[in-house]
């Protein structure tokens, strides 16, 4: 009887070495930004293409990129936390969307639709990150280089640099997804006012 017992637990010392630990799943995110109020007349009455935003570096992967307050010169990429769509397309989209939900323009394309636009908005991402540290869970930083151009004439009707920060209760991705929505709407909304002024 004991040497059963010693036997048994010798197997399940040896399987336990054996299991291994239960590997992270990988998690995708959304941006979630809410309409905009309607506009009352387009600001833009023909075609406005948005065109497909351009990053460098980590910030063009599908990766969460994270820096921390103390040292802001280096950049990393989480593990198992995505965006469901590289950046550069992520907020070509969300532009798309919030345009199209303002009634900014007659018509909101992508260059995919082919279509012959009156305007072309780009835009570059010079910072889309959590950056760790501080109280709570930190903050998130995003900066965007936006311009709008007449295709026929090239002439630019807007060009300009928006920065957006939102403090973050804590260091869960979930939150850090949902301020960086925020932040996000909140240049959106900044670049619908500016482009209210140039008309």
């Amino acid at each position: 009887m004991r040497r059963t017992a010693s036997l048994l637990l010798v197997a399940l010392v040896v399987l336990a070495g054996c299991a291994q630990p239960r590997v992270p799943e990988d998690t995708f995110y959304r941006l979630t930004i809410a309409a905009p109020k309607k506009i009352d007349a387009p600001l833009i009455p023909g075609i406005l293409e948005v065109s497909r935003f351009v990053a460098d570096g980590l910030v063009s992967q599908r990766a969460i990129v994270y820096s921390d307050a103390n040292r802001a010169n280096v950049a990393q990429a989480y593990h198992y936390d995505y965006w469901i769509e590289p950046p550069t397309t992520l907020l070509q989209n969300a532009l798309v969307d919030y345009l199209r939900a303002s009634g900014a323009a007659g018509t909101v394309v992508t260059p995919e639709l082919r279509a012959e636009p009156d305007v072309i908005a780009s835009g570059h991402i010079r910072n889309f990150e959590h950056v760790r540290g501080g109280s709570g869970g930190g903050s998130v930083k995003v900066v965007l280089d936006l311009s709008l151009r007449e295709r026929k004439s090239d002439k630019l009707l807007l060009v300009k640099s928006y920065e957006a920060s939102r403090p973050v209760t804590d260091a869960q991705l979930p939150t850090v997804a949902r301020e960086m929505s925020v932040a996000v709407e909140d240049i959106f909304g900044r670049l619908l006012h500016d482009l209210s002024a140039t008309r």
